[in-house]
């Protein structure tokens, strides 16, 4: 039977390398019956197991739509949940109490879980085929002064767990300079700057970089020209084309994915209806499901090609999350710093800058994430028999790995690139 589906697309970008553990597919495997409630020890399987992508969606939620930090609707969008992710799981790692709390029911994972997933997630980006065209690096920049003291169970906790570069800063202009120097070292110079000046009363500057660069499985694909549908506009594009044997389908979206040498998936996801309704109700387990839900078929496929940065301030947004880790006189860091009475530190900014690349040749896409540790000094203010998938408007990307799917990018795709005509 004959099925068509040319609609106009979101594009989320999601990388998602393998881990090692339990999969979702895997912890239902172990209900083995529906007679009876699932246990909690596969009830909690399964939460781990979608872990990922709830905190991946809910990241996207937080950075689109009518609470974009930045830009606004129509505008393409990116980011990257693994550097989000990880550079709050080192922040989380210094903090207890109430705001460790938090960070837990927003990482979705306890303090010992996050410590092995992150551990675990790092080891496989440096290893097989993954360490030739990925890396990812983590930092964190600190200084003691008079009432704060950053303590070295911390700083040796972020390097163990995070394998991050620990190094003493005066936040100086100087500084500024080394930190981008660093972040544009580790992403290839995909992404040249994170901070544009750090506050007088930065204490401690965690930052997540992550950088990939892939090309086609089979080598470089044919492209052809096509109109692209968005926001009443027609937009005159060249599509990557691929033949395939397989799509993934859920209840509500259809996605194809192109896969790269190392092993990566780069996946287009078109909703059933608009992008905007599909997006609003996205949550982790959607995301698995079509990711995931793999049918057999002749697939066409065509997807635009595109190139883009976007760049996000995130306080106001996750503060909704985490608020007591934004607050200069709730916050609990004490596993951070030993601070005096009336010194206290809180979360003061959280920078995410992304870039994405999507060519006839390959992938490539980055990201940067920032959290600044501050001090509270005072208070402050159509063919046959064939699957046919066209990605004509604006739509869902992913980059995933063949095994498992941990989010490392999602965004949105609006506006491909547009070709010019003569």
């Amino acid at each position: 039977m004959r099925r068509i589906w040319k609609a106009s697309l979101a594009c989320m970008l999601s990388a998602w390398m393998a881990l090692g553990g339990c999969t979702l597919s895997k912890a239902a495997e172990k209900v083995g019956r529906t007679d009876c409630a699932l246990s909690e020890k596969t009830e909690q399987a399964e939460k781990n197991a979608l872990a990922p992508y709830d905190f991946g969606a809910k990241v996207l939620a937080l950075c689109g739509g009518e609470n974009a930090p930045s830009g606004a609707n129509g505008e393409n969008q990116l980011i990257s949940p693994y550097s989000v992710y990880t550079a709050l799981a080192m922040a989380a790692s210094g903090a207890d109490g109430a705001t460790q709390a938090e960070f837990t029911a927003l990482l979705a994972l306890s303090e010992e879980e996050r410590r092995e997933f992150c551990a675990n997630l790092a080891k496989k980006l440096q290893s097989g085929n993954y360490a030739k065209v990925l890396r990812s690096a983590n930092s964190v920049w600190y200084k003691s002064d008079a009432g704060i003291a950053i303590r070295k169970s911390f700083l040796k906790e972020c390097a163990r767990t995070y394998g991050a570069d620990v190094k003493k800063c005066d936040f100086s202009a100087a500084a500024v300079q080394k930190v981008n120097d660093w972040v544009k070292k580790q992403t290839n110079g995909q992404i040249d700057r994170i901070v544009e000046r750090f506050a007088e009363n930065t204490n401690v500057a965690l930052v997540n970089a992550i950088a990939l660069a892939d090309t086609w499985k089979g080598g470089e694909k044919e492209t052809k020209f096509g109109a692209f549908y968005t926001s009443g506009e027609e937009l005159f594009v060249r599509r990557i084309e691929g033949k395939l044997t397989e799509y993934y389908r859920s209840d509500k979206a259809t996605a194809f994915a192109y896969e790269t040498e190392s092993g990566l998936r780069v996946y287009g996801i078109l909703p059933d209806g608009e992008l905007a309704s599909y997006l609003a109700e996205l949550d982790g387990r959607e995301l698995y499901s079509v990711l995931h839900n793999r049918r057999k078929a002749t697939v066409y496929a065509q997807m635009p090609t595109f190139s883009f940065d976007c760049e996000y301030r995130l306080e106001e947004a996750l503060a909704r999350e985490i608020p007591t880790a934004f607050h200069p006189t709730k916050a609990n860091f004490t596993k951070m710093a030993e601070m005096q009475v009336g010194r206290n530190l809180f979360i003061g900014e959280v920078r995410h800058k992304t870039h994405i690349s999507v060519s006839a040749e390959g992938v490539k896409a980055a990201a940067a994430t920032h959290v600044g540790m501050m001090r509270l000094t005072a208070l402050p203010p159509e063919r046959e028999n064939c699957v046919e998938i066209i990605l004509d408007r604006p739509f869902l990307v992913a980059v995933t790995d063949g095994a498992s799917g941990i989010p490392l990018f999602i965004g949105a795709v609006q506006r491909p690139t547009e070709e010019k005509t003569e």
